[in-house]
């Protein structure tokens, strides 16, 4: 399909080479790399040998090969589509079609128009569906290998492995099963669990009493809660209390100390490692202090700090939504990476030796690749990148464009279509409205001067 879309721009984008007539079109070709845009930010296309490929018409259009995987959006996220070697998957907003391999005509698929109908072939080779909430089965879906239900919430069958638990009127009455486990309830009136060598449980009228005892006799211990007044924990060598829960804690181990007054406000954990402390005004300010580690938090969810590590290495975010975005790490005193977003005006990013600053930067978060490939050249009017060799500049869509290689030492300007240069050590080369008067070196004896885009003649040096 991408190869007829495409077609026209594809023949004229191979019949030049290193053709500047941005914003409206722009080939560059050089060794293994070819690029075209068109049309301002709406088309582009580039090809990095046999390993990538990539071609736009934003935003209703794109397509991405790195190696063996392809990635295909339309109108993004309105639909997508993924491939990998002979795995597929593609969405069209609630339709979802995976196919574990394309090659296989019994491989493991579904087709989901979530969330009423599902279809698919599991792992097993066992094909399934299901109309929700009337009758079926979804089979490796959210941690389970099957879901059956019928009439849902009358009836519902879970399996995961070898545990299965069954549900009538979901969730008042259900039973549970397994070679290590078995449980069993009727909210809210009574419920019990075992667990093979290690504990039994039961609640009566929940939430408001539960206890329990362990069936380890190596870590002898029980446990009761009248809810929400008064609660003991007694396992092993761990003691806890809990008054008017869960406001009030305390507990003690071998290996830490913690208590709760009140939660969510204040609570400490005291280990070998150091003191964990956190305090809560919520949603005005919340801070919690661990070993290299610290996090706060400004007015919920707007402002946001977290630093991970100690003084040397470590990871540090801090955002305040949607205005200011920022990602920082460093090891060993060394910036690997430095990420920053002024939303909407401008972001900034720092990889190694790679810098670049783009503006407009409307995305409120870190720029994704499928952002970056369906929309964020239609609003970035200008673009800087720098590493140890490159300086370049792009100011709406190549409208004016600058780059430098110190490598082998040459620059390149221009303001369409009134002036570019270009600079190879020495010489200099350079045309006026894109021919009207213009030079260029021919050898280390010749120079060629144009006049009216079509009169040309050598002079020499």
């Amino acid at each position: 399909m991408h190869k007829w879309s495409i077609l026209i721009l594809l023949v004229i984008s191979t019949a030049c080479q290193n053709v500047n007539f941005a914003p409206f079109y722009e080939s560059k070709n050089k060794e293994s790399v070819s690029a075209t845009r068109a049309l301002g930010p709406f088309y582009e296309r580039i090809q990095k040998g046999v390993d990538y490929e990539r071609h736009a018409f934003r935003p209703i259009w794109s397509y991405e090969k790195v190696g063996d995987k392809v990635a295909e959006d339309f109108f993004w996220p309105l639909a997508m589509s993924r491939r990998h070697k002979d795995y597929y998957q593609s969405n069209f907003l609630l339709l979802f079609y995976n196919n574990a391999d394309l090659k296989n005509p019994d491989s493991e698929y579904l087709l989901w128009a979530f969330p009423f109908w599902y279809q698919g072939r599991d792992r097993l080779q066992q094909d399934y569906f299901g109309l929700f909430p009337f009758w079926g089965e979804v089979r490796d879906a959210i941690g389970y290998d099957s879901l059956e239900f019928k009439f849902f919430p009358f009836y519902l069958r879970c399996v995961k492995g070898e545990q299965i638990s069954q549900s009538y009127l979901w969730p008042f009455y259900a039973t549970m099963t397994s070679p290590r486990e078995e449980s069993f309830r009727i909210l809210p009136f009574y419920g019990s669990k075992v667990k093979k060598d290690s504990h039994k449980s039961h609640f009566v009228m929940w939430p408001f009493w539960h206890e329990g005892e362990s069936l380890n006799p190596k870590k002898p211990g029980n446990w009761y809660l009248f809810f929400p007044f008064y609660g003991k924990y007694s396992y092993d060598d761990v003691q806890k209390t809990t008054v008017l829960w869960p406001f009030f804690s305390w507990s003690s181990s071998d290996n830490a100390q913690a208590k709760s007054a009140p939660w969510p406000f204040y609570a400490t954990r005291e280990t070998k490692d150091g003191l964990e402390e956190k305090f809560t005004a919520w949603p005005f300010y919340s801070r919690y202090k661990a070993p290299n580690k610290l996090t706060k938090q400004y007015l919920w969810p707007i402002g946001t700090y977290s630093h991970f590590g100690d003084e040397k290495t470590y990871d540090e975010h801090h955002w305040w939504l949607p205005f200011y975005w920022s990602s920082k790490k460093v090891k060993e005193g060394k910036t690997l990476e430095d990420y920053q977003r002024f939303w909407p005006l401008a972001s900034f990013s720092q990889q190694g030796s790679q810098k670049s600053l783009n503006i407009l930067s409307l995305w409120p978060q870190k720029t994704v690749p499928t952002i970056e490939r369906n929309w964020q050249a239609i609003w970035e009017l200008y673009r800087y990148y720098q590493n140890e060799t490159i300086t370049s500049h792009d100011f709406l869509w190549g409208l004016s464009q600058y780059r430098s290689d110190k490598k082998v030492d040459s620059s390149k300007f221009s303001i369409f279509p009134f002036y570019e240069q270009t600079r190879q050590q020495k010489d200099t080369s350079w045309a006026i409205l894109k021919g009207l008067i213009g030079r260029q070196k021919i050898n280390e004896k010749e120079e060629q001067y144009q006049l009216l885009w079509f009169i040309k003649f050598k002079v020499d040096r």
